[in-house]
Order: structure tokens, then sequence, then C-alpha cells
């Protein structure tokens, strides 16, 4: 399966964490999936699942806190890698709270740390900045969340690179990332529902996880399959989380334990995507390029009868949508297997 192009998922470059891993842990064990010991540190919480190798970056980091920016003391630019620039930050962050993982710090703490931000230097450069607290602002006053994988419970471990993997502003993923780290004993539906009632609020964070937790069932059982397609077709939801599970799902098209009937019910999704006007952003790369890869239609395309032949209905919308058709990229070669 080709993956989607960069320039249609750009919305996924702020704030997501830049290693992409498999789309599902199906395979792979926790690590751990304990309650705070009875001495452990003062900040503990309930600890999710650890997996280290996780396409979730709520199950892969050991830690979880949000903090508040009490004051930030940057250094001047100095010049870095070639059309690059850096600098380093003071910061006194105050501990709000501990959501994954045992902290050494108490809410209300006060820890001193220093970081490095990397900016641009020239106006020619496009690649994104290294470093996880570049895209961050740190004023005082803003709120973060500090995801990490470190055997330390200090804070001032924590937030330092390469320990610290992703730091994200507390809005708006706040509530998301607590939904996610509270998702384990939820049933898919109760879950679905308040990813759903999420609204805008619904990133990239909960996106990834549901579907690296949940998405492989989705290859083998039609109520996952509609559950997961139905909330990516949420008009409400954020276009990051749209662009993200549109990711997820067409990279497990490619596994190599993918069904037909998984395939059958992403075309049909894909067809109500592009239909979708708050899906704007992404429906040309997924008439012009997404659906061409995923039916075949280069090779030996599959058969328009079977891919609808459990959704009747879709064929006829999937029909008027590209007569209907008012988007910049060429749908003639998608027009002719629909006929």
């Amino acid at each position: 399966m080709r993956p989607l192009r960069a320039a249609l998922l750009v919305a996924l470059a702020a704030g997501c964490d830049p290693h992409r891993r498999p789309a599902s842990d199906a395979t792979r064990t926790p690590r751990h999936d304990a309650r705070p010991a009875p001495d452990a540190p003062a900040g503990a919480t309930m600890n999710t699942p650890v997996i280290p190798d996780s396409g979730s970056i709520v199950l892969r980091a050991t830690h979880c806190v949000e903090v508040r920016v009490e004051r930030a003391a940057p250094s001047p630019w100095r010049p870095a890698r070639p059309g690059y620039q850096a600098r380093d930050v003071d910061l006194s962050l105050r501990v709000a709270r501990a959501l994954k993982g045992d902290l050494a710090e108490r809410p209300g703490d006060l820890v001193e740390v220093r970081v490095s931000q990397e900016g641009y230097a020239s106006a020619r450069v496009m690649d994104a900045l290294g470093g996880v607290w570049s895209d961050v602002a740190l004023a005082p006053g803003a709120s973060v969340l500090v995801f990490a994988s470190s055997p330390s419970h200090g804070l001032a471990a924590l937030v330092a690179e390469p320990a610290c993997s992703v730091v994200l502003a507390a809005e708006p993923f706040r509530d998301e990332v607590a939904l996610a780290l509270a998702s384990e004993p939820l049933t898919l539906d109760a879950l679905i529902a308040r990813a759903h009632a999420l609204g805008p609020a619904l990133q990239w964070v909960l996106a990834e996880h549901l579907w690296v937790r949940r998405g492989h069932s989705a290859l083998t059982d039609a109520p996952t399959r509609a559950a997961l397609f139905g909330l990516m077709l949420d008009p409400a939801v954020s276009p990051v989380a749209r662009a993200k599970m549109l990711q997820m799902a067409d990279d497990l098209a490619g596994a190599p334990d993918a069904t037909g009937d998984y395939l059958d019910d992403l075309a049909v999704a894909l067809f109500d995507l592009v239909a979708l006007p708050a899906a704007a952003p992404l429906r040309d790369e997924v008439a012009s390029t997404t659906l061409p890869n995923l039916l075949h239609l280069d090779e030996r395309p599959r058969d328009p009868a079977a891919v609808f032949a459990r959704h009747p209905d879709a064929y006829a919308r999937a029909r008027a949508t590209l007569r209907a058709w008012t988007g910049s990229a060429d749908v003639s070669a998608l027009a002719r297997w629909l006929r």
C-alpha cells in the first residue's frame, strides 16, 4: 500500500511523534501493567501498559506528566546546522499532575530545567525542526504534556532528551490523552462513543492509540470496522485526527493478513470520505491515489460488484460523488472503474 503523501498530512506535523512504528500492537506483550507499590513516589499513578515498541505514544512512554511553565528564560539564538539556529531555554516548571508513571515530585512542586530549541535561520529551509521542544510555545502560563521513557522518576530527567520523546500543548490534547490513558478497560463501543463526544478536541494521540490498540481486530470483525471508519467520517473531529485515522487505516490495508472484507469496507468508507465537506483537505489525495491503489486500478482492478456487494447503497453514493467532483485531482480512472 503506497503511503499517503506527506503534503496532505501536513496537519500531523504539528505535535506528532515523528517516529513511525507498526500500526498494531496485536502481537506485542506489555512490559508491565501495575498499580503503584505501597512505597512508590508521591506522584505515583495507576499505570497503563508500557509497550516500548508500540505504535502508540500513550503505550510506548513510561511517563506522561502535565506541567505548567512558570518562567522561561531563552538564550540568544546561535548558528546551528546550515539553515537553522539553536538556543537553550531555562525553565521553571510546576508539576500539575502525573498522568502515567511514578513521579518523584508532588503536584505543585517547582523544578528548574534547561531544554534546547531549534529554529529556522532561512526561509528556504522546509524540513522539520529537530528536538521535541522546538515547536512548543514556552511562555509563562503555558501548560504542556510531557511523554518520556526512562527508568528515572525525576521530572528533570524526564524532560531531557532523549528520554523525552513528545511534548504537546495541554490544550487541545489534555482530554484525549486522559481518555487514551483510561481506555484499557473500556469496550470498543464505549471508547468510540467517548471519542465522538470529544468532537474537535479529538486530535492525533487518541486516534493513533485507537488504531494501534483496536485496529487489528478490524481486519476480521465488521462491527470494529464500522466503529473505526465511522469515527474517521465524523464531521466534528479535527482534521489532524481524521488524517491520522486515514493514515492508520491505509497502513493496515497493507498488512499481510488484510482481508478482502476489510479492503472492501475501507474502499466504501473512502468514497464517503471524499464526499465529506469536512474532509476537503484530504479528498484529492484519496480520490487520485489512495483509492486507486487500494482498488489496484493499475494492475488487476478489484471487481466493483464485489467491493459494493455488502453496501449496495454505497455504489450509488460513490457514483454521485464522482459526478459532482470539483476537486483538482484527475479521477477519470476511478470514474471508469465505477461504470
